[in-house]
Parts: C-alpha cells; structure tokens; sequence
C-alpha cells in the first residue's frame, strides 16, 4: 500500500520484490483458505485485511508485531510492540 500511494519507493518491480523477498531464509506465504475466510470474516474489523491479519496468526498460533490499533485493542490475537 505504501508503493500505491508513494510514500515509499521500491528499487524494482513489485512482483519481482516479492519473489525475492520469499527466497530469503525465514520468509513464506502463509497458507489462505475458506476456513481462514470465515474466521476472518467474523473477525469485528473495518479493515477486512486487518481480518485476514488477524486470522492467519490466530490459525498459525502466532503473535504479531504491529501498531494496528484495531488489532491490538481486540485482544483477539497476542500483540508484540
């Protein structure tokens, strides 16, 4: 989102970014599935990414490390910042 509305510049494709972003050791794609979508979707966020953010660290039994405070004040998943 920051590269759509220029507030930060890649030094390359975004796709091309991505792709090696994902190589390096410690980076993966998590899995999205239709149990990932509903849980998401009951999930109370204006936000439905903040959903899917949500979801896959309650799945994956995983903290996150944001300042979303939407997130955080849900209490819904384990927040470190």
């Amino acid at each position: 989102m920051l590269v759509k509305v220029g507030r930060i510049a890649l030094r390359e494709e975004y796709g091309d970014w991505a792709e090696h972003l994902l190589a390096q050791p410690g980076f993966d794609l998590a899995e999205f599935s239709a149990s990932l979508a509903a849980t998401a979707y009951r999930y109370p966020f204006s936000d439905p990414c903040d959903g899917v953010i949500a979801a896959t660290a309650k799945v994956m039994d995983l903290p996150l490390i944001t300042r979303d405070m939407e997130i955080t004040q849900s209490q819904l998943v384990e927040v470190y910042w």
